[in-house]
């Protein structure tokens, strides 16, 4: 498991430069310093533009709309993954 490997919390990492892109890059971009389980807003617009970087820097979307779902892909990898995404979330309020 990556468990191990990623002790620190979340991050919610906004760049709007992608706003007026019709498709998402599909790795982290070489100029946003990102690890496995930071979140990624590439528009205003979460549901459209949101995403979750997985293992290899592999970038997974955002599949609810409307609200901010975390992959379980992503989740397994944590023990606990709401108290990973505490910073970002507003889990439970």
């Amino acid at each position: 498991m990556l468990n191990n490997l990623f002790m620190n919390l979340a991050r919610y990492i906004e760049c709007y430069e992608y706003d007026n892109v019709d498709v998402l890059p599909e790795t982290v971009p070489p100029n946003i310093d990102a690890k496995f389980g930071d979140i990624i807003a590439f528009r205003e617009y979460r549901e459209s533009g949101t995403v979750f970087v997985g293992e290899n820097n592999k970038l997974i979307p955002n599949c609810d709309f409307g609200y901010l779902s975390i992959p379980l892909e992503i989740t397994t990898h944590f023990s606990n993954a709401p108290a990973h995404y505490k910073d970002v979330l507003q889990i439970g309020k």
